[in-house]
């Protein structure tokens, strides 16, 4: 019995696109071996088995080259080879839309009746999704502190039920009446159909052609066992889209408002604030800007300290949230020696 014998060194090579998964069989390039191990080129979105690598490839500005050494060896010994991965980040502008909403008004104590009845709804802002409303026709006061039409440029709604369409007619200020059907499915960046229910629950982010001020707004909704969840009327405040060129977006379900803590008896002790049942949503963003956005973004947040949050609905459409700025060390670098070229900025999103 020989060494382990490995293919030629060009077949040794994989291009993969970013962000996707790609599974590729490295013990088919390999023959006379009893056992093959990963033992260079390790990278924490590199995972092997024995027999498949799998890559989930990093989110990267420019396509990279990386090369990842395997050993194969039996009982007359061992042979290397080195396999050659170039990521691809051309599909890297993923993010159709991240939005940044003006501090959306929430729905909760007198702001939100049954029309005609002084019945108030008090769960259409239960950021736990644990308490809904089943009513079809209600009304949302959309007056500000001083008593002037509010802007809407967006509806957002989760719900469940077979909720076919709404209609919303403003008061007070200026717009028409619309109706809005809500589709079976929206369309992610590859043109792919993305269904609207995420565990259990249906998402519909919808921007109005055009947009409408009130101090009142009547909503009424028709289809079958429907129970609202959350509703909120937006303004548009910012956006980051594909041409910002992100290079990371991380998030994690964290339970940020949830204190928990452990007792002598070795059992624990939860104390649920501000609605903690459930975990929250936090995003981590790195992303360059040129210099000019980067500024305007700079001050939409210092003046928006909570806003609506959507991170590519078409993508992840169960995420979007009130939110607020979880890390406010907001750093700018020059992307090159040339000042004017751009920054790289990092931030962070948590949901309220």
């Amino acid at each position: 019995m020989a060494k382990p014998i490995w293919q030629a060194s060009s077949v040794l090579q994989s291009t993969v696109d970013a962000p996707e998964t790609t599974r590729i069989n490295i013990a088919r390039l390999v023959t006379l071996a009893n056992q093959i191990e990963m033992v260079g080129g390790f990278q924490e979105w590199l995972d092997f088995d024995g027999a498949d690598l799998e890559v989930t490839p990093p989110i990267l500005h420019d396509d990279s080259e990386f090369r990842v050494k395997f050993r194969a060896t039996n009982a007359d010994g061992y042979s290397d080879a080195f396999y050659s991965l170039t990521v691809n980040a051309s599909k890297l502008a993923m993010l159709q839309n991240t939005l940044f909403f003006n501090e959306p008004i929430t729905y909760d104590g007198d702001r939100v009746r049954h029309h005609g009845t002084p019945t108030i709804i008090r769960e259409m802002t239960d950021n736990n999704y644990e308490t809904y409303s089943t009513v079809a026709d209600i009304d949302v006061d959309m007056s500000d502190v001083d008593g002037t039409a509010t802007p809407i440029d967006y509806i957002f709604l989760k719900y469940k039920g077979d909720l076919r369409a709404y209609t919303c007619i403003p008061s007070g200020g200026q717009g028409s009446n619309f109706t809005r059907t809500l589709p079976a499915t929206v369309e992610n960046y590859e043109g792919n159909p993305v269904s609207l229910e995420v565990n259990g629950f249906k998402h519909d982010l919808y921007p109005l052609s055009q947009r409408v001020t009130a101090t009142s707004l009547r909503m009424q909704f028709s289809g079958t066992d429907v129970e609202i969840y959350t509703l909120m009327c937006l303004e548009f405040g910012h956006a980051l889209d594909a041409n910002s060129e992100f290079l990371k977006m991380n998030f994690d379900q964290v339970d940020r408002v949830g204190i928990t803590s452990e007792l002598q008896d070795g059992t624990g002790s939860r104390d649920a604030q501000l609605g903690a049942e459930r975990e929250k949503w936090e995003y981590q963003f790195t992303v360059f800007l040129k210099r000019g956005e980067a500024k305007k973004l700079f001050y939409w947040m210092e003046q928006h300290l909570n806003f609506g949050f959507a991170a590519e609905f078409a993508r992840q459409p169960s995420q979007v949230f009130p939110a607020f700025w979880g890390l406010m060390e907001v750093l700018g670098q020059p992307l090159t020696q040339n000042k004017n070229n751009g920054d790289r900025i990092e931030f962070s999103v948590s949901e309220q």
